[in-house]
């Protein structure tokens, strides 16, 4: 079987050590090796491609006996896309480990989405599949137009006056390690939330009973064994509210699988691969909405839309000549989820 190659330019220049090195990753097993350069340009004449790339780290990625993979799909791009991450992350965090001096190593870390300026792998043939983000392609004379528009003036309802709440800017946070490429710590940080506003809706609902503080902490600590499901469908029936269990059997199968997913990665050091975070956080914002519905007067703040940072690959096709950028090069049609 043949290899498929993809080349990743990555923000920012990485200083590691010379050499193609090898990468075994899980959850589907594939060998990758990896290297770096840095190139002023990321180009493919025949496609019309030329990307500038002098501020970044540009590494290709093989990935050994996948050439047979069919780019036309999506989920085939998301996945190579993800663990060429995936291996590029490990590289750094193996440099970082093993850097005995430390003068670079604290300017290294593992990468995610939004590191990423350009993106493209080469199948079988002709077949080649990329990405530029838009975060480095905007227009910046039209950008520097709008950031000089009323520049000289002081914004009245600023983050001053209308400052983030803790709780929406926790969420935040999950979302900004997720884009980064930090997947577990997005979804312990996201849970740490969720147990956190489950405790106080909970003691909200005790106080509404009439048990002081005091007598609180001292139920909240005897409570050893399944605590979660303890507080959303025992607590919370007994403080008058509603069983998450009775009023929503779904969310609350769900909400057990992933206090099953925190716990293997407390106890069990596991690590969560992009496509398992994303969901597990889905839950807990779910999670939040059930609990924002409290009877208690324990008021949750709403979240602005959160996004995450999601590539819209295209196939590329072969032009009859140069051109000056990536965007120039118009994709033949952008890969489908096709049986």
């Amino acid at each position: 079987m043949t290899d498929l190659v993809a080349n990743v330019a990555v923000i920012g220049r990485m200083q590691l050590m010379p050499g193609i090195l090898p990468v075994r990753l899980d959850n589907p097993p594939v060998e990758c090796l990896v290297a770096h350069a840095f190139p002023d340009h990321m180009e493919d004449p025949k496609r019309g491609i030329k990307v500038d790339t002098t501020d970044c780290t540009v590494f290709t990625v093989t990935h050994r006996e996948r050439g047979e993979l069919d780019l036309a799909l999506r989920t085939n791009v998301l996945l190579v896309f993800e663990q060429s991450i995936a291996a590029i992350s490990e590289v750094s965090i193996w440099a970082k480990a093993g850097d005995v001096v430390g003068k670079m190593s604290s300017f290294i870390r593992q990468i995610g989405t939004t590191d990423v300026k350009a993106f493209f792998a080469q199948g079988q043939g002709d077949q080649m599949v990329g990405w530029v983000s838009p975060a480095f392609t905007f227009d910046r004379k039209a950008a520097a137009m709008m950031a000089g528009f009323l520049s000289n003036m002081i914004v009245s309802n600023g983050p001053s006056a209308n400052p983030i709440p803790s709780i929406t800017r926790r969420v935040m946070s999950s979302l900004d390690l997720v884009n980064l490429g930090f997947y577990t710590e997005s979804f312990v940080n996201m849970f740490s939330l969720v147990d956190d506003l489950t405790q106080e809706v909970i003691k909200a609902g005790m106080t509404a009973r009439g048990l002081k503080e005091e007598e609180q902490r001292g139920l909240l600590r005897a409570i050893k064994e399944e605590r979660l499901k303890v507080y959303l469908c025992n607590l919370s029936k007994l403080c008058g509210w509603q069983s998450l269990e009775e009023a929503n059997s779904d969310l609350f199968e769900r909400v057990l699988k992933v206090n099953t997913t925190r716990n293997n990665i407390m106890h069990g050091s596991r690590r969560l691969l992009a496509k398992e975070a994303v969901p597990a956080i889905d839950v807990l914002l779910s999670l939040i909405d059930w609990l924002r519905a409290n009877p208690f007067g324990f008021k949750i703040p709403t979240f602005p839309l959160l996004r995450i940072a999601e590539p819209e690959f295209s196939l590329v096709p072969l032009a009859s000549g140069q051109s000056e950028n990536a965007e120039s090069a118009a994709p033949a049609a952008p890969p489908t989820d096709r049986a």
